[in-house]
């Protein structure tokens, strides 16, 4: 019984934290006005997070791409990615950390 009740326990607190780790990416999309360009499912000046991460989604190569994106603009990353629409470089806005930046691409990736 007590096993049982360890592995809920368990399984409760992964929920927790992955469900707070989805939370800190929403919550950085919008502290950092991605939303002025992007929106969870529709495109509009670019793609939806949804197309993002539907392109994406397979690629080994994802996650490290989408923060090189995030951080430093789609022509870092090998882009522009959508058409002639470039996401503006490190220099045209705020700085963003790796670690954000991977919260923010864990969190699209979700769509």
């Amino acid at each position: 019984m007590k096993i049982l009740t360890l592995a809920a326990v368990a399984a409760l607190s992964a929920f927790g934290l992955q469900a707070h780790a989805g939370a800190a990416g929403d919550k950085l999309v919008q502290k950092y006005l991605c939303m002025g360009c992007h929106a969870v499912d529709k495109a509009s000046i670019g793609p939806s997070f949804q197309q993002i991460a539907a392109q994406w989604r397979d690629k080994p190569d994802a996650e490290k791409t989408l923060i090189t994106t995030v951080r430093q603009g789609s022509m870092a990353a090998g882009g522009p990615h959508w058409g002639q629409v470039k996401m503006p470089d490190d220099s045209e806005r705020a700085q963003i950390s790796e670690r954000e930046a991977r919260r923010m691409v864990r969190w699209i990736m979700k769509q």
